[in-house]
């Protein structure tokens, strides 16, 4: 999270009928080198739990290729 300049102190998780409206446009216009790095913040959040699951991850790809995206994970 420190790669990409992001304070998690006030973090609120975005409904997720809202997340097209409120992050595709963020997303979608960052650099290649930034998208990678959150695709990695993204799974290796997803996996802090030990468990990346089919669900969870059919959810994370889905945000990561809505917003072009690559999937990092490692």
């Amino acid at each position: 999270m420190k790669e990409l300049e992001f304070d998690a102190t006030d973090f609120v998780p975005i409904p997720r009928n809202e997340l097209p409206q409120q992050t595709y446009e963020t997303l979608k216009m960052m650099p290649l080198e930034k998208k990678r790095i959150f695709s990695r913040m993204m799974t290796q959040l997803s996996r802090s739990d030990t468990h990346f699951g089919p669900r969870e991850r059919k959810f994370v790809k889905e945000i990561l290729e809505m917003c072009e995206v690559p999937f990092v994970h490692k």
